[in-house]
């Protein structure tokens, strides 16, 4: 018989469903339950469990060191560049100096030009290396997905290690606490404490710490025994977590500081001589603060010797002054006042490095200047200072300079006379002047003080005579002096000519004009000082004596005739002499102008 449904839409008819007779009870008795196909489910969990961490682990581990290489490879790259750059410093020296011989020099010159050639090559080879594109690239992507991977570490953890899910928990047990429970909820809670312990889930310690409090408020009215013992397991963890909260502190702020100073020291070649010295110190300072007064973890303890290292190589390539103390592992001090006493230093050491600065801008202008000048200019010069320079070695053979405050101020004078004249680039002269390192001192001597360290004087190891005193001797000459010269013209004949003294004698008094004729020894400039006298034009002449030759006698013997005043100086060629000088003739009408 045909399906109605079927002759209604002729549909194709659906194969029919076999259906499976029902078990009776018995049997579905007797057969049980079927078996898992996944046997000892949690024991394969677990393993694969600790299978996925430990693949997350290796793959961290693997980015983490190509991070560290990528890290290693930018600071080698500073350091590399900065060694380069002293480096040509250097030779720039060199070339300067071979440059100064002329022809002698030639082949010293070409030579270090070729080294210069060579460094400069591979300093663009590093500096590609530095911007590559694919070195930056690598760092930030690693640097990221490290970033993310923590990230998902934290939201991984189990909600058991989360102590905000802790909290409940023990609300709901201290909730639970009549008298005869109590030793059940420390019971419970001690074995909690120990599990933390064991898998070191510190973070929960704060939740306990709170358990114990609360129990002991709870029995304080009920066991006073009881509510003491929960009491002070209470503080003791109080102390354990301050203590832990101060020791993660100081770790993080160890293996911060080990890091920016690695970081800073890539750069330190691009400070001053003076700022590498003072912030070496700091740096080595902080360092030994965290690794001899507190305890550090491993890992800061290798961090914190990495930056050692760094710094150490770095003050055997850079100009350190000396070994610094700090790196020897037996030096002990106050760490916090050894930093501040440095940190102090800091500003004045940017400035003294500002001042050398403009000081070698200065001494290379004076020798761009000197190859300007004309030869018979260059000859005068050179022969004035190989003059003083003789003169110097003289008396440096005997020790009339120690004993006569005068022949000191005279030698004051020449040595300053020298470096007017481009002595701080003449070795003939340093060495002679190294004899009077001890009257070096004062902001005249600076730039002579520095050409004579850069050569081995160590001016700490000095005891110097006659050191500068904070009051002028001077000043009270300059007020008692100026209101009877002001406007006048004086002619200074003698000595060697310092346009800074002559400068300080013209202003300090208000002269219309001061001027110098250099007169000592051999070179003279009679002529041109007698025809000013002749012409009327001088008020007062000084005669510096000590080195002028026999002639000058005939200058003296022109004033007079002129009707013009003169005092003789036997004594220094500095402002003070030259004020002495004028002192001794305040008592005369100056003529007017």
């Amino acid at each position: 018989m045909t399906d109605p449904s079927v002759a209604f839409s002729g549909a194709v008819p659906l194969p029919r469903r076999v259906e499976t007779p029902p078990r009776t009870l018995r049997s579905l008795l007797d057969e049980g339950l079927p078996n898992s196909p996944v046997s000892g489910f949690e024991g394969i969990h677990g393993s694969l469990q600790e299978r996925l961490l430990r693949s997350r682990r290796e793959r961290d581990d693997q980015l983490t060191i190509l991070l560290r290489r990528a890290d290693e490879l930018v600071r080698d790259l500073h350091g590399r560049l900065a060694m380069v750059e002293a480096q040509l410093r250097r030779f720039e020296r060199l070339r300067r100096g071979f440059e100064e011989l002329g022809e002698f020099g030639a082949d010293g010159r070409r030579e270090v030009e070729a080294h210069i050639e060579d460094l400069r090559a591979y300093r663009e080879e590093l500096r590609a290396i530095q911007q590559a594109p694919a070195l930056r690239e690598a760092r930030e992507g690693l640097r990221e997905s490290l970033e993310r991977d923590r990230e998902s570490a934290v939201s991984r953890l189990d909600h058991e290690s989360v102590r905000e899910e802790m909290d409940p928990v023990v609300d709901e047990i201290l909730a639970m606490i009549e008298p005869p429970d109590v030793l059940w909820a420390s019971r419970a809670v001690d074995r909690f404490e120990s599990e933390v312990r064991e898998w070191r889930r510190f973070h929960h310690l704060p939740t306990i710490c709170r358990f114990w409090n609360a129990l002991a408020a709870r029995l304080e009215g009920m066991d006073p025994s009881g509510a003491e013992a929960a009491s002070e397991r209470g503080r003791a963890l109080e102390q354990e977590i301050r203590h832990r909260d101060e020791r993660r502190t100081v770790n993080e702020a160890a293996r911060r500081a080990a890091l920016e100073i690695r970081e800073a020291v890539a750069n330190l070649g691009e400070r001053g001589e003076e700022e590498i010295n003072v912030q070496m110190h700091i740096w080595l300072g902080r360092l030994r603060r965290y690794q001899d007064d507190f305890n550090l973890e491993d890992g800061v303890t290798k961090e914190v010797y990495r930056t050692f290292g760094a710094i150490n190589r770095v003050r055997k390539e850079l100009p350190v002054h000396g070994f610094i103390d700090a790196l020897n592992r037996n030096f002990r001090a106050d760490w916090d006042e050894y930093v501040r006493h440095w940190e102090m230093k800091l500003e004045a050491a940017r400035t003294q490095d500002r001042l050398d600065a403009e000081e070698d801008e200065r001494l290379e202008r004076e020798r761009e200047e000197r190859e300007r000048l004309s030869a018979e200019e260059r000859e005068r010069s050179e022969a004035r200072l190989g003059e003083i320079t003789r003169i110097l070695q003289e008396l440096a053979a005997g020790s009339e300079w120690r004993d006569d405050a005068d022949v000191r101020d005279d030698v004051k004078e020449m040595l300053l006379a020298a470096v007017d004249q481009g002595g701080c680039q003449s070795e003939d002269f340093l060495g002679a002047a190294r004899a009077f390192a001890p009257l070096a001192h004062g902001a005249d001597f600076r730039k002579l003080r520095r050409s004579l360290a850069k050569r081995g004087v160590d001016f700490d190891e000095i005891e110097l005579i006659e050191s500068e005193r904070a009051d002028s001797p001077d000043e009270e000459l300059f007020r008692e002096l100026g209101p009877d010269w002001s406007g006048k013209t004086v002619a200074i004949v003698g000595g060697l000519p310092r346009e800074q003294v002559r400068r300080r004698i013209e202003e300090g008094l208000g002269l219309k004009e001061a001027r110098w004729y250099e007169y000592y020894r051999d070179t003279c400039e009679q002529e041109p000082a007698e025809a000013a006298i002749r012409s009327g034009a001088v008020d007062l002449v000084l005669l510096l004596v000590r080195y002028a030759g026999h002639k000058i006698n005939e200058v003296r013997e022109t004033a007079r005739s002129c009707g013009i005043e003169v005092r003789v100086i036997d004594r220094g060629c500095g402002v003070t002499s030259i004020l002495r000088g004028l002192k001794s003739a305040h008592l005369a009408v100056p003529r007017p102008s």
